[in-house]
């Protein structure tokens, strides 16, 4: 392992100069092992190198040290645990100092030992009182994570390389499992974000809950699966009064699943236009998509085009049958026409139907997620128990509807976290008087 070492003008002591490196034993290093297993089950950094300092310094005999850590947000050191320094500086970003040697360390990932008065002109902030000190990084999967320093006042012994190996040895276990726990919360932070109502991120979403248009109310319910499906409801209004309405279904799950939905969404949106029909819609989402995913991958989709006097033009691809359902207590029907799920294949025929919605009238669809919502026999919810529920709310407030649909899909599956994004969206055509 490379190394610096540095010897000042300043006399050292011949005790200290002959005094061989203490080797750290078994103990400390299963210590040192156990206290970053657990960091996995608690994964506080700041507790957990509040325990191993003490075993450093233990096991080195330090007067001073402490472990720095790159803070992953900012790129920038902090104080994670520190013996002999300040504890107002704990937990905090450091100002970057061109001559620190903590930042040398960690830009050259390489150790450094400094004998003597330790003064020198790469460094400063150096301690004259210092007799000897040790500075090596903390090296995880990808590269350096923090840096360990350790100082010796005289008349006590000096670093030397032995001893800077037997610490790199035990710091190994440290930057494993600070890696492992930057991973954890970097994973949990973005599993919150796909979580998060879709609305939260682009405006022309539909808000969970109710919302007013001219002409129309709308309402949406999600209850997000563990992985995140990227199931949306995407609105589109026109200043003719008309509405364009998407609902969409990836076929990938995560990260991939939002990147397909927000790539639609965006082709949704400059692409919607009342003169646009449904069905060209589709086609033109069917055109873009297919060749740019990967094999076997698809999108599920359901378009309608409503106008402000209440005729609905729509295209089905691939997504459970939306509902009409009359004001006039006639059942539902499914609003199946359309074709394929977009983008399995380059050419597709896709067809679309037309029809007049009366005042109080309405439109409601359901993901698979919810459709397909399994018992502990293995029957699936399905389309006759959706529509009989939906009849049964069908003069409920929208948010009302939609929420009740998918706590009876949850119900049914006895599922707290579902198996699948479930999503429901209803409109109600509400013309003004």
């Amino acid at each position: 392992m490379d190394h610096r070492r540095s010897t000042a003008s300043g006399r050292r002591s011949a005790t200290a100069a002959r005094a061989p490196a203490t080797p750290y034993g078994n103990d400390i290093a299963s210590r040192v092992a156990e206290t970053c297993a657990a960091v996995a089950a608690v994964p506080d950094l700041l507790v957990a190198c509040g325990q191993l300092l003490p075993l450093l310094v233990e096991a080195s005999g330090a007067t001073r040290a402490s472990i720095m850590l790159i803070n992953p947000d900012t790129g920038r050191l902090v104080i994670a645990n520190a013996f002999g320094v300040p504890v107002d500086l704990t937990g905090q970003d450091l100002p970057y100092r061109t001559r620190s040697i903590s930042e040398w360390v960690v830009e050259n990932q390489r150790p450094v030992i400094l004998n003597g008065d330790i003064k020198e002109e790469r460094f400063e902030g150096c301690d004259c009182t210092i007799e000897s000190a040790l500075s090596l990084p903390i090296e995880g999967f990808d590269g350096p994570v923090g840096v360990v320093n350790l100082a010796r006042s005289t008349p006590d012994r000096v670093f030397d390389e032995e001893e800077m190996i037997a610490v790199a040895r035990l710091c190994y276990p440290v930057g494993v499992a600070v890696e492992r726990v930057h991973r954890a919360l970097l994973g949990e932070r973005l599993l919150r974000q796909l979580q998060a109502p879709a609305d939260a991120w682009i405006n022309t979403m539909l808000h969970e809950g109710a919302t007013e248009a001219r002409n129309f109310e709308f309402g949406v319910a999600r209850v997000p699966c563990a992985r995140d499906a990227g199931d949306l409801c995407v609105r589109i209004p026109h200043a003719s009064g008309g509405q364009t309405l998407a609902a969409i279904d990836a076929s990938a799950t995560g990260v991939a699943a939002a990147v397909m939905s927000a790539f639609v969404h965006g082709m949704l949106v400059a692409s919607a236009t009342p003169e646009r029909s449904a069905v060209a819609l589709v086609a033109r989402m069917n055109a873009a998509l297919h060749g740019r995913l990967a094999p076997g991958g698809h999108l599920a989709m359901w378009v309608g085009q409503f106008s402000g006097s209440g005729e609905l033009s729509y295209c089905n691809a691939g997504m459970p049958a939306p509902l009409w359902v009359p004001v006039d207590d006639n059942p539902p029907r499914a609003l199946d026409t359309g074709g394929p799920v977009a983008g399995a294949m380059g050419q597709a025929d896709y067809r679309e139907e037309t029809l007049r919605m009366l005042p109080g009238d309405l439109v409601v669809g359901a993901s698979n997620g919810v459709v397909l919502a399994r018992d502990g026999l293995g029957r699936t919810l399905g389309d006759h128990r959706l529509a009989s529920l939906v009849t049964d709310l069908r003069r409920q407030p929208l948010e009302r509807l939609t929420r009740a649909v998918c706590e009876a899909a949850r119900s049914f599956s006895g599922r707290t976290v579902p198996a699948d994004d479930l999503a429901v969206f209803a409109v109600r055509y509400t013309p003004n008087d």
